[in-house]
């Protein structure tokens, strides 16, 4: 029962939607800063923003690339005789977007730990004081654009389990 629950279009619906809405909303506050301040996000909101959307977008990943399986199991448990079963091409699709907001999430994560350590090992250098504000605006630009395509590729997700499907014999 439980890996049919987390494999269900609803409770994978949920967490989509919180995603999406957690990274528009930094994504949003980003791109205002990049209009009207850019120099004023730091590197401590940076680190914290990055490592909770990366966070988010692993565990997102992880469960859209695990639901053929817990779908499988979810089936095995109901047909025990049953070890053929074939899942549509909807969840391997899926299963590629799931790849796509793991690599993403652990893209933003790598370049927060990048930023992370720097801030902390050469924030007394005198080059890196020339040069953290330009870092910090290169960072987040980058880190701004991972989570643009990572909100699309969420309505994608949502788009292929809840909007009709043709099918061969259409």
């Amino acid at each position: 029962m439980f890996p049919r629950l987390l494999a269900s279009r609803g409770v994978l619906l949920i967490y989509i939607v919180h995603t999406v809405g957690m990274t528009a909303l930094i994504a949003a506050e980003y791109i205002a800063h990049a209009f009207t301040n850019p120099w004023a996000i730091t590197v401590k909101e940076v680190v914290d923003d990055g490592e909770t959307i990366g966070i988010l977008l692993i565990a997102l990943g992880v469960l859209l690339e695990c639901r053929e399986t817990l779908l499988k199991r979810a089936l095995r448990e109901k047909k025990q005789d049953d070890e053929h079963l074939h899942l549509s091409a909807m969840e391997h699709d899926l299963e590629y977007y799931g790849v796509v907001l793991l690599m993403i999430g652990l893209t933003i994560e790598m370049m927060v730990a990048i930023l992370n350590y720097v801030a902390e090992h050469f924030h007394a250098n005198w080059l890196y004081v020339e040069i953290e504000s330009s870092f910090n605006m290169i960072t987040v630009t980058v880190i701004s654009l991972l989570m643009i395509a990572a909100i699309a590729a969420m309505i994608r997700v949502i788009m292929l389990m809840y909007l009709p499907h043709k099918t061969s014999s259409d």
